[in-house]
């Protein structure tokens, strides 16, 4: 049996109106279970190449469901890199 999160549950709801492709659905889910996150991580997490997961971080962001959010270190490289969270997340933090 396939149990969903709570949260992916949240963000399918919140963003019903929309039509998101099914990549585009997986990052938007992976952001909102594991944010803040970077690319790469929501590429080992959903097991999408980071050549998809990187133009669709994208359209999210275009279509403003995401927003970036703290730099991050990886942690086989040791660079910054720009993590994602939900824009209503972001404005939790911020008023918290």
């Amino acid at each position: 049996m396939l149990m969903m999160l709570q949260t992916s549950l949240d963000a399918y709801y919140s963003i019903s109106d929309l039509e998101l492709g099914l990549k585009q659905q997986m990052v938007y889910d992976c952001i909102v279970d594991f944010q803040p996150c970077t690319n790469k991580e929501i590429s080992v997490r959903t097991g999408l190449p980071i050549n998809c997961v990187t133009p669709r971080t994208f359209e999210l962001r275009e279509m403003g469901l995401v927003v970036p959010g703290p730099e991050l270190i990886d942690g086989h490289t040791k660079r910054k890199c720009v993590s994602w969270m939900t824009k209503n997340r972001t404005e939790l933090i911020r008023n918290g």
